[in-house]
């Protein structure tokens, strides 16, 4: 099985897992019209992180059609950690597997033993990214994780995945 197709069959797992956390698509994937300019979606329920370290739980899917292009992609999640303080990192990764940014943030109690470090209990994590769409197009996946292990945390309802395309998009 190929990287891509792969990636493809990812995608319909992460979306179906999506649909059953309450994930909400502006756009159906299929749907997107050559035009669109914007693509958002926004979640509806909690996501539960994984406990176990370095597993990154989504939180956001968007799907990129309509041409060839590049797309300017921002995401942003409220992550909760009651217990002992992490580093906790969001990132978006586009069909291949790619990359295309991380943020991080500590979260937690950090006077707990097993802590991190100082942290806060609640924490917005925003990261953006920018995509080439291909004539086939392209999607990107926003997902969560944390460092360390043993950590019961989640996502509030209302994290956002955000993609703008961009027709003069100048890199520096």
């Amino acid at each position: 099985m190929s990287i891509r197709r792969f990636a493809l069959w990812s995608a319909a797992a992460v979306t179906a897992c999506a649909a059953a956390a309450g994930v909400v698509s502006a756009l159906p994937a299929s749907a997107a019209p050559a035009s669109a300019q914007d693509v958002f979606v926004k979640t509806t329920g909690t996501t539960e992180l994984s406990p176990y370290a370095g597993i990154y739980v989504g939180n956001g899917f968007v799907s990129l059609t309509g041409g060839t292009g590049y797309w300017v992609v921002t995401a942003t999640a409220t992550v909760v950690n009651w217990g002992p303080s992490d580093y906790y990192r969001c990132r978006l990764t586009d069909a291949d597997g790619r990359l295309l940014n991380t943020s991080a943030a500590v979260v937690g109690n950090g006077t707990a033993p097993g802590n991190a470090g100082s942290g806060s209990l609640v924490v917005p994590i925003t990261v953006t990214g920018v995509v080439y769409t291909g004539s086939n197009g392209n999607w990107v996946s926003f997902g969560c994780g944390h460092d360390g292990g043993n950590r019961p945390s989640r996502v509030d309802p209302g994290a956002t995945v955000w993609a703008h395309r961009s027709a003069e998009l100048a890199f520096s």
